[in-house]
């Protein structure tokens, strides 16, 4: 009887190691349907506008200007970053110690497009500034480090890699 056992046990192990042979792979299937197509343009998950402030634009501390980047889809599910050009030629995000922008802020109208707001320290606004807007999706926003957003030269390189 003791035999059975052993010959039974023998016959399922060798069972299990027969069935986990492969044979030679097969031909390839064929190909899944397409995807649907992605954004157009080479960087479509961002965009850059660039404008020139007028200091006259200014009045009690607060400046508006036209921003063509900010669309309705920016404003309702998109992210928006100014940065703002210093004296050294150096790039400064918005709020920044380095410029008398204090803030920002932006709307969608359906008339007038993007506007962008910018609070100023209410000292004498300069002649003009140069200002740089970025708009992206919330999703890519959320993927980036604060490091990277922070220099506008690190967060367009990024972004144009993706």
């Amino acid at each position: 009887m003791k035999y059975y056992g052993f010959i039974l046990l023998s016959a399922i192990a060798l069972a299990f190691t027969a069935c986990s042979k492969e044979g030679p792979e097969g031909p390839a299937g064929p190909a899944g349907p397409a995807g649907p197509a992605g954004p157009a343009g080479e960087n479509a998950n961002f965009a850059v506008g660039e404008y020139l402030v007028p200091g006259s634009a200014f009045q009690m501390g607060y400046g508006e200007f036209a921003a063509d980047v900010i669309t309705a889809d920016v404003y309702d599910a998109g992210v928006v970053l100014v940065y703002v050009k210093d004296g050294f030629d150096f790039w400064n995000q918005i709020p920044s110690a380095w410029t008398p922008i204090t803030g920002f802020s932006y709307i969608w109208d359906a008339d007038a497009g993007g506007i962008v707001g910018l609070d100023h320290d209410n000292t004498t606004p300069a002649e003009q500034y140069e200002v740089r807007v970025v708009t992206m999706f919330q999703r890519t926003f959320e993927l980036l480090d604060e490091e990277v957003i922070a220099s506008y030269d690190k967060l367009i390189e990024t972004l144009s890699r993706n």
